[in-house]
């Protein structure tokens, strides 16, 4: 019981000692992300009434679709946030394609993204273009770098417009600080994943 209470308070740092772990971890962040800060508005917003409108199948299916691309548009921001960690122990840009090939990689592994509307092709070109130019360019904030997420988010959440309009700080502020967390958690973890990345595996 102890070991569960601590566990939940004080969850163990992610391991990313090869692409394959930065795969898994772009991946899980960025539904993370993409789910928390949809369904928590969304189930803020309705109040006692979101069991009800969860029935709803027109809801439901905007709420899905929603999801995906905000998934999409998390996945490009981390990726460059990923790039801020990466940078540091990666000589002549070593790192952008190894980054590239990571996000083009998890794009592939979601099948469901092309039913709900998203352009795969078009994510990943998005992704390399904003990935070379970070690494020719000096460093950005993470909250400067995810505000682009957030403002994409709250853009598709399923609440029309007049409800939700001045809940945009909000909802932006939400994603800059998911995108905090997760950099600090791929931080804490960049000796592995630098190591793995110079060694080619």
């Amino acid at each position: 019981m102890l070991r569960r209470t601590l566990t939940r308070l004080f969850p163990p740092r992610p391991v990313v000692a090869t692409r394959e772990d930065l795969e898994d971890f772009l991946r899980t962040r960025a539904a993370f992300v993409s789910q928390k800060a949809m369904y928590e508005y969304c189930r803020a917003r309705a109040g006692v009434m979101w069991d009800k409108l969860m029935l709803e199948e027109a809801f439901v299916a905007e709420l899905e679709r929603g999801r995906w691309q905000a998934f999409a548009a998390a996945l490009s921001d981390l990726a460059v946030v990923a790039e801020l960690v990466l940078r540091q122990h990666s000589r002549d840009g070593a790192h952008v394609p190894v980054l590239a090939a990571s996000a083009a990689r998890v794009l592939a592994g979601e099948p469901r993204l092309r039913a709900w509307g998203v352009d795969a092709a078009a994510v990943e070109a998005e992704i390399r273009l904003r990935l070379a130019e970070a690494a020719a360019n000096p460093p950005r904030k993470v909250y400067q770098i995810s505000e682009r997420a957030g403002g994409r988010i709250f853009a598709l959440l399923p609440i029309h417009p007049s409800v939700r309009r001045a809940a945009e700080a909000m909802v932006v502020n939400s994603v800059r600080f998911l995108m905090i967390r997760a950099y600090e958690e791929l931080a804490a973890a960049k000796r592995g994943l630098a190591a793995a990345m110079m060694q080619g595996r």
